[in-house]
C-alpha cells in the first residue's frame, strides 16, 4: 500500500525515499545527500 502525492518540483523526488520537506532557505544538495543515505 502507498499514498500518492502531488505537488510542484516532484523532479527532485527519489521513489521510495522518507518524505522530506524542503523550505527556501535548506540546503537541498545536503538533503538529497541525506535522503540517498536513508
Amino acid at each position: 500500500m502507498g499514498i500518492k502525492i502531488t505537488a510542484q518540483g516532484l523532479e527532485h523526488a527519489i521513489a521510495g525515499a522518507s518524505l522530506y520537506v524542503v523550505k527556501p532557505d535548506d540546503d537541498l544538495e545536503y538533503i538529497k545527500k541525506a535522503a540517498l543515505e536513508d
